[in-house]
């Protein structure tokens, strides 16, 4: 039976894709990942999908969570995703799951059109944006938007599936604080209610990715290390605030389960969700009898940060030293191996690091040296923060203002050329720059400027904004004490 052929992306690919006057088949995967897994099961697994693939397609895979760079700029809408390509790395069309019947049709039409169309495709022209005002509403615009999206009835926002937008539900929090409004922290509690109803596992602990009901029953099984990083530091805020134990007792059970069976020498990346009729079906007793679903065992250099950063907070609350052992344990893991003078933080690590480059990357082990120097007063790493935030400054500025997501590299293909300024990232990098404004009051300008770059194109990313109005926030909140 015939197997698909794939190669790793890259110029040999391209040039492949060139010589023999094919396109490309572009799979971006996740190893947590249902979907992917049927995917590759049934349909890249049918013979006659195989057999046309290797006959007419120059056939790539790419892990989403190992190159993120890749999934930023071809996504097509979720996992996994099915793009072409020509020969250049510029998009002919896409598709997310295709059934074998509806890829074959698929792999016929591009086949069929490919040499009419392949110097058509479409171009790439990345971002337009420019200086202006910040917006010091922004803060106010996005909540508005999250309370319009507000499920009154289970918690969470939207109608349909369920994620838990731990962000969002921050920014509920951030506000109630400042206008004292019960009605705000009662929605973040619904939500967290509801969080704890239908994606906390009680048995082993952690949470799963998101709900596939309103009412946030059914849950997909995926765990992922972001996920539960995420929901730790909304739970301890959420304690910290209601002085509820069930919250700090949720976000102590996840920490738990990061710490075990998430970790080895790092955090590991993820869970898998498939097995989940076998095990999670199972009840408790029986449940124990199996082997756990797959742990992807790569460690993501920004994950990590972020697990870090949130388990920290976690301990200022509990000064739990098993938790400050194994935190500091992790964090000397990631200076030790993933981190380069001349090339910053590597973005992953399984036999050794790689792929430099990408600013999360260095941005999240420059937030999580600096939290743990300034907790535990450990001077080296807040030297680290500062020489990764100089790294940050040095080499990832955009040509008129922000900072791009990755640094150019001499294979780089396609739409890897072109760089993009993530309004995620850039509001992350400013309240890591506000952080450092104390000692270095230079930065608070910095981290306006950047702010003030999104200003005109922040309320397009609707609720994916709360990340940066809670920056514009704190920005707000700095110049008042100035």
């Amino acid at each position: 039976m015939p197997t698909i052929a794939w190669l790793e992306w890259g110029k040999p690919a391209f040039e492949k894709s060139r010589a023999e006057g094919k396109p490309i088949l572009l799979d971006i995967h996740g190893v947590w990942c249902h979907w992917c897994h049927v995917m590759e099961n049934a349909t890249y697994a049918n013979p006659a999908v195989a057999k046309k693939v290797n006959s007419a397609f120059v056939a790539v895979k790419v892990d989403t969570d190992r190159r993120p760079d890749i999934n930023e700029r071809y996504n097509q809408g979720g996992w996994p995703t099915t793009a072409f390509l020509n020969h250049k790395g510029e998009l002919l069309t896409g598709f997310t799951y295709l059934p074998a019947g509806q890829m074959l049709q698929s792999l016929a039409e591009v086949a069929s059109m490919y040499h009419e169309f392949k110097d058509t495709a479409s171009g790439y022209g990345g971002q337009e944006l420019k200086q202006t005002v910040l917006d010091r509403n922004a803060g106010e615009m996005i909540l508005d938007r999250c309370i319009e999206a507000f499920d009154l009835e289970y918690g969470g926002f939207g109608f349909h599936q369920k994620f838990p937008m731990a962000e969002q539900l921050e920014l509920l929090l951030h506000f109630h604080r400042k206008r004292n409004s019960d009605e705000l922290l009662r929605l973040a509690e619904k939500s967290g209610q509801g969080i704890m109803a239908g994606l906390y596992d009680k048995h082993a602990g952690g949470f799963f990715r998101y709900a596939t009901q309103r009412d946030w029953s059914a849950p997909h099984y995926e765990k992922m290390l972001e996920t539960n990083a995420e929901l730790v530091r909304l739970f301890t805020e959420l304690h910290k605030i209601t002085d509820k134990t069930e919250y700090f007792k949720v976000a102590e059970h996840a920490a738990s389960f990061m710490s075990t069976t998430l970790c080895g020498k790092a955090f590991y990346g993820s869970q898998d969700a498939d097995g989940e009729e076998k095990y999670y079906g199972l009840n408790l007793e029986n449940r124990d009898k199996l082997p756990i679903p797959f742990i992807d065992q790569t460690v993501y250099v920004d994950l990590n940060g972020k697990a870090i950063v949130a388990l920290l907070n976690l301990w200022s609350a509990s000064h739990n030293p098993g938790l400050k052992e194994k935190l500091l344990s992790v964090l000397g893991f990631l200076a030790a191996n993933c981190y380069d003078r001349n090339q910053g933080m590597a973005h992953c690590f399984s036999t050794k690091p790689a792929t430099y480059g990408l600013l999360a990357d260095n941005l999240w082990m420059a937030k999580a040296c600096l939290l743990a120097g300034r907790r535990f007063s450990l001077e080296r790493y807040n030297t680290m923060a500062e020489q990764l935030l100089d790294f940050i400054l040095k080499r990832f500025p955009g040509q008129d203002g922000g900072f791009i997501d990755r640094l150019a590299q001499p294979d780089d293909v396609g739409r890897l050329k072109v760089p993009l300024r993530k309004i995620t990232e850039n509001a992350e990098l400013a309240m890591l720059l506000l952080d450092f404004a104390p000692e270095r009051p230079e930065l608070g300008k910095v981290a306006e400027q950047t702010l003030a770059l999104f200003a005109s194109s922040y309320e397009k990313y609707g609720l994916m904004a709360a990340g940066y109005s809670l920056a514009v926030e704190k920005l707000l909140a700095a110049k008042e004490t100035q």
